[in-house]
Formats: structure tokens, sequence, C-alpha cells
């Protein structure tokens, strides 16, 4: 009998990317059985999901708010949402020894002004967002508190103090190779039309 694993958010980017990792993974396909949570299971995406065998489950009451800008200097985790089954292979492989472990999923941490000058590199376009500009990103006054120097984001980091040490921890732990910002770019432009 397989095991019954959850994925919350499943019709999103990073859950249905880690349903299709598990779905067409040769070992983790035959071990797993998916439960899919989403809040709409009428979706086309919820739809999708139970063609390919998903038990899709509908859940409304969950709530997530993250909205916030960042200075340019706050080094923040990216990942190809592709690469969201990589980070779990391990802890499917052997649960026990990864029991009560913060798995981290990230190819690196990168300053905004590292993200933008890449952009501007692959794209041979220049890419700006002056400072001053953050916080009209939002009009929630608390966001825009939390988008100026000095937050605690900018101060601790994204996964806290040892974020960056318990990163590399974590690519130890993988045997697959990962995405990197330049290579998410140039594989999925053109970013700019003329």
């Amino acid at each position: 009998m397989s095991k019954l694993f959850v994925v919350f958010g499943a019709t999103g980017q990073q859950g249905g990317a880690l349903v299709n990792y598990i779905i067409s993974h040769p070992d983790f396909s035959k071990d797993f059985r998916l439960r899919g949570i989403t809040r709409n299971s009428s979706s086309p995406a919820a739809k999708q999901l139970h063609e390919k065998g998903v038990e899709v489950v509908e859940l409304k009451d969950g709530r997530i708010l993250f909205g916030f800008a960042w200075g340019p200097e706050t080094k923040l985790p990216l990942i190809d949402i592709n690469d969201t089954g990589k980070y779990l292979s391990p802890a499917l492989r052997d649960p026990i020894k990864y029991n009560g472990c913060r798995l981290i999923a990230a190819t690196a941490f990168y300053t905004a002004k590292e993200q933008v000058d890449t952009w501007s590199t692959v794209s041979g376009k220049e890419v700006i967002l002056p400072e001053e500009d953050i916080p009209l990103l939002t009009s929630d006054p608390l966001q825009q508190k939390m988008s100026r120097p000095g937050t605690v984001l900018e101060k601790w980091g994204y996964y806290g103090p040892t974020g960056e040490e318990d990163l590399c921890w974590m690519h130890n732990q993988l045997n697959e190779k990962l995405t990197t910002w330049k290579e998410f770019l140039e594989s999925n432009g053109p970013w700019f039309v003329e």
C-alpha cells in the first residue's frame, strides 16, 4: 500500500511543481499516493490534477500574507519552481534521517541588486528599480515600513541568522542539479518585447 503525501497549494506553481515531480519520478510515483489541497476543486488546474490520479480536496480558509518589498542589499532565496521536488527527494528516500530537519529550498541567496544585474545581462536591457520607488509597490502602510532598509528581513534573513549555513547543508543532501537564477532567466525569456 502506498503512503499518502499531501501537497498544499497543489494547483499553484510550487505545489504543482512538487506534484509533477513526484508523479514523474520512477520511485516516488510508486511509493506515494497524492492528495492535493486547493482553494477551488472545480478549477481547470484541479481537474487536471484529478486526471493525473491526484485526490483533490478543497480547503478555503488558509491565509498567507507576504507582499512587502525589500531593500537592494537584502538577500533573498531564489528557486526555480520546477526544482521544488529535488529538495524533498532526500527526505522521501530516508524519512527517518530527515525527521525533524528543516529543509531549505533555494538555489542560492541573491540580493535584489544581483537579481537585477543578472536580469540585465541576460536580457541585454538595463533593468532598474530605484530604491525610493520600492515603497510605492504597495499601498499597505505596514508593508511600506517593512520595505525600508534595516527591517527584520534585512537583519535576520529570510530563513533566520543561520539561513545561508542551513542552505549549504541542504545542498550537500541533494543529488540533482539545481537551476541557477541566470539559467532560469536564459530558459524562460524573452523578457522584453520591443
